[in-house]
């Protein structure tokens, strides 16, 4: 049992958090994981942290000291029985019915118990060796004895005790209140969120696993004898799962992720020797250790010891999370469980693209595919939900795949031609037909997420720095980003533009520059001469916080500067949906309506129908991959779907599944939808009216404010600088026409509280480039209506629906989108 791993074993790296970093404790641990490719740290907490939990940690430590504890739990008894290889143990729980009283001469004992069984020669030797822990022997001292004496005379522990000493309350830093995901969770799956007391004595150990979900931890060090950690990288953790299954077959058999018992204990010799690296850290009073998502890890106590320990889920947990597996077995029917597919609309959009097909079988590829990685120099994607499928660059073939496996086996479709970047649009594709397994050629449709880039200030930056931005690769690791507007110079040229007015407005790149630790905006990819840049390390720019530095180019200075960057919709967005369903009389008015865009979730946008008695929800829904009516955004209880992958409600060409009430039997039945104002006409009426051009067609662009927005001129790649935005500023309670989104006064304003720009019915205030504001007529109308034989509809709703009752607006159904 002498340690050869000691001297390879990995040392956790030591950080030593501010006050102010601990403000936002969960955002400063997620971005140490996403600098520091480490599976375990350790964190020195200042003192200021901790002063409100002095006083509670001394009244515990006094009343440990007479050797009394809660009532609830009862101390339980580790029990451990050697296993099928040398050095493993299978360790198991028993409840121990002992007063404090009857165990007070084992805690006496247990300091002087590291001296026995053949280490007392090595302790001799501390007069001249640097001490880890100076009220005892070396860290590596006591962990011989401990490996020797596992299996005898059994220690006792006391898990899961509910009660908090870092102050619940604090403003600075609680265990007990980490703001992440967790604090979304419905009871009782939240109380993974409280933090718990773990109490502790001489040679316990905790066997290996990984947390709940494959979750972050942390774990604070209140009082007593140091505790030995041991972690393993997850790119390991297959290896030792193996490893376990292999060394316990029976407990396999019983439950295929037995690990989540915690009750398997490995001598870390063994795992060095199978080529799996372990990382270690000693862990004193006033120190906390953080686990990071899917580490096995693992521990003993040197000592009586008293520690705090709670769960937290930062957005980068999410992708673990998905993938997590899950004990459910009847030994976890307690075990607090989160459904984590409710969370995964949260995933890096900044990074993501949908895939449409037309095969029969939608779940064979399409989706939505989040960034999950870099693959031979070029971005990874994951599939969100369903089977994991990859989309990846193949050097070798040079072209992109789709494939359940990354090395290029089980191979699911790959675009025809070389196309590197990947291209958005409609391509051609060889698929496996997943019924007759032969290959077809097929029409893919990618939709990448654009992210678009804003610029609150007063100087002009609009052709410096604001645009539209699309991933096109990896660059130190992270994704990198281009400016798409650019791409309309050379068209610009050709109709005449100037030379002056196209130079003005380069192609840009943003992106992460690992030797600097910050993001870039900057007319080169990785050059030193950036135009804005922001020191936050988040895994994707779009999770940035809005305050830049930006080189102003009027003053020649760094500036201070809102920058806010923001998804944009999928293009071909109607904002408003006309929904019938061919129905009995009496079920007429069951989901049939006027449906308003709400948002975007899962990637794609939402509508609601309001009326005075409910809400009706229409979305696409991730974790089930089909579109759904139901009574609340992500609900499991829809009342009609498709499992028809579209971009929007209005391409679903197949029947949907209903539940007619009151009968409650789901029938099939065809929908017809029509969406309108995704594009609108803005014509100014007035023949005198001042000198503004705001003459254009607007498309929708997202969400601002609670309402849609929208920019001129339509498409997604044209110059920033022309661009005017059509939106609803809630801090002003107007409706304004600005260059810009934001406080801008613009050069429109009206006071309309009409829900959609459509229905305003007053004239707006125009401002005539100089001082003076002119009322002028502006006509809005859709921009793709057509007229048609029929007659036209009547939109009317509540006056907080989408279409306020403010005036009967004609709208003409579009047949061409008709099913």
């Amino acid at each position: 049992f002498f340690f050869e791993a000691w001297n390879s074993m990995i040392e956790a790296p030591l950080f030593t958090p501010s006050e102010k970093d601990l403000k936002d404790g969960v955002s400063y641990f997620s971005s140490i994981h996403a600098k520091h490719s480490v599976p375990i740290a350790k964190f020195k907490l200042p003192t200021s942290v901790l002063a409100e939990s002095i006083d509670k940690t001394r009244r515990l430590y006094e009343v440990l000291q007479k050797h009394k504890l809660p009532a609830n739990p009862k101390p339980l008894r580790q029990i451990a029985a050697p296993g099928h290889e040398e050095r493993t143990y299978q360790m198991d729980n028993v409840k121990w019915e002992v007063g404090w009283e009857e165990y007070k001469p084992r805690i006496k004992k247990s300091d002087s118990t590291v001296l026995q069984g053949g280490v007392a020669t090595a302790i001799q030797a501390l007069a001249t060796t640097s001490v880890a822990d100076v009220t005892g022997p070396r860290p590596e001292d006591v962990q011989r004895a401990v490996w020797q004496q596992i299996g005898t005379d059994p220690p006792m522990h006391v898990p899961h005790v509910p009660m908090a000493l870092l102050h619940s309350e604090s403003e600075t830093f609680s265990l007990n209140n980490l703001k992440s995901l967790l604090d979304w969770l419905p009871e009782p799956a939240a109380r993974l969120k409280s933090s718990k007391l773990y109490i502790g004595d001489w040679k316990v150990v905790v066997p290996w696993h990984t947390t709940e979900h494959d979750m972050y931890s942390i774990h604070y060090h209140h009082f007593g004898k140091p505790k030995t950690w041991y972690a393993v990288h997850p790119k390991h953790a297959k290896k030792l799962e193996d490893y376990m299954m292999h060394c316990f077959p029976d407990l396999h058999s019983d439950c295929p992720a037995f690990w989540r018992h915690k009750s398997t204990m490995i001598h870390p010799d063994n795992l060095e020797a199978l080529g799996i690296d372990v990382h270690t850290t000693v862990q004193t009073e006033g120190e906390a250790v953080v686990i990071f998502p899917y580490v096995y890890h693992s521990g003993l106590g040197h000592g009586l010891h008293v520690a705090e320990m709670a769960h937290f889920a930062p957005l980068d947990w999410i992708p673990f999370g998905l993938r997590a597996s899950e004990c459910i077995c009847p030994k976890s029917k307690d075990a607090a469980r989160i459904n984590v597919k409710r969370f995964s609309h949260f995933l890096d959009k900044g990074a993501c693209l949908t895939i449409y097909s037309e095969l029969a079988c939608s779940d064979w590829i399409d989706g939505d595919y989040f960034l999950s990685g870099s693959h031979q120099a070029h971005p990874c994607f994951e599939r969100v939900a369903g089977q994991r499928v990859w989309l990846y660059y193949s050097k070798e073939a040079a072209t992109w795949h789709i494939s359940s496996q990354l090395d290029g086996k089980q191979m699911r479709a790959f675009i025809v031609g070389n196309q590197s970047p990947l291209a958005q649009g409609t391509c051609k594709w060889m698929v496996v037909n997943p019924r007759t397994r032969s290959w077809e050629e097929q029409s893919i449709t990618v939709h990448h997420v654009i992210l678009e880039l804003g610029c609150r200030k007063s100087f002009k930056v609009d052709r410096f720095i604001s645009g539209n931005y699309q991933m096109q690769g990896m660059h130190d690791g992270k994704p990198y980003y281009i400016r798409m507007d650019t791409m309309k110079k050379k068209g610009a040229r050709k109709r005449g533009a100037a030379d002056e007015d196209s130079d003005d407005y380069p192609t840009l790149y943003c992106f992460w520059r690992d030797e600097l630790k910050m993001w870039q905006v900057a007319s080169q990819l990785g050059s030193d001469a950036a135009r804005a840049y922001n020191a936050e390390p988040t895994a994707l720019p779009n999770h940035l916080s809005t305050s830049w530095r930006v080189a102003n180019p009027v003053t020649e200075r760094w500036d201070e500067v809102e920058l806010p960057m923001s998804v944009r919709l999928p293009q071909h967005c109607p904002v408003c949906i006309n929904v019938h369903f061919e129905l009995p009389p009496e079920h007429s008015d069951w989901l049939n309506g006027w449906y308003a865009l709400a948002g975007v979730w899962g990637a794609r946008p939402y509508y609601v129908r309001k009326s005075e008695q409910e809400q009706t929800f229409l979305y696409w829904h991730v974790d089930c991959q089909e579109w759904q009516f139901s009574d609340g955004l992500g609900s499991d209880d829809p009342v009609a779907y498709s499992a028809q992958n579209a971009p929007n409600p209005c391409t679903v060409t197949t029947a949907w599944n209903a539940l007619l009430q009151p009968r409650g039997n789901w029938q099939l039945l065809k929908m017809e939808a029509v969406g309108s104002w995704e594009s609108l006409s803005v014509k100014m009426d007035d023949d005198h009216a001042p000198d503004v051009h705001l003459d254009a067609i607007y498309s929708v662009r997202g969400i601002h404010d609670g309402r849609p927005y929208y920019g001129s001129p339509s498409g997604y790649a044209m110059p920033a600088a022309n661009q005017l935005f059509l939106y609803w500023s809630r801090p002003k309670e107007k409706w304004v026409i600005a260059a810009e989104l934001g406080p801008s006064e613009g050069h429109a304003t009206n006071k309309d509280d009409a829900p959609m720009p459509w229905q305003i019915t007053s004239p707006w205030k125009v401002h005539d480039g100089g001082k003076r504001w002119r009322k002028v007529v502006i006509s809005i109308t859709d921009a793709q209506a057509k007229p048609t034989l029929n007659a036209a509809m009547d939109v009317e709703s509540d006056s907080d629906g989408p279409c306020k009752k403010r005036q009967k607006t004609r709208v003409q159904p579009r047949h061409d989108r008709k099913l």
